[in-house]
């Protein structure tokens, strides 16, 4: 399961790792493990934020609303076509 944690600030970035700013602890997570989400939030897997001692929140993908269209004809007209 997917988890999203917050951070404060990434205090340090390298090729491999990530310095966070996690509730004011300073965390290093590899690059591996984590996306960024939105805001100041990462994405991670449940059990690697449970390894790692962090606070995190289930990550839930609510789709945007798709908004109707309007004025739109119907398009009934389908036709068979024997090959």
């Amino acid at each position: 399961m997917k988890v999203k944690i917050k951070y404060l600030q990434v205090m340090h970035e390298t090729e491999k790792a990530t310095l966070f700013s996690i509730k004011n602890i300073p965390v290093w997570l590899p690059n591996s493990c984590f996306s960024y989400g939105n805001g100041n939030f990462i994405v991670c897997s449940d059990s690697f934020a449970r390894e790692k001692g962090l606070e995190f929140k289930p990550l839930y993908h609510v789709p945007k609303k798709i908004p109707p269209i309007r004025n739109q004809e119907p398009h009934d007209d389908l036709v068979f076509k024997n090959t």
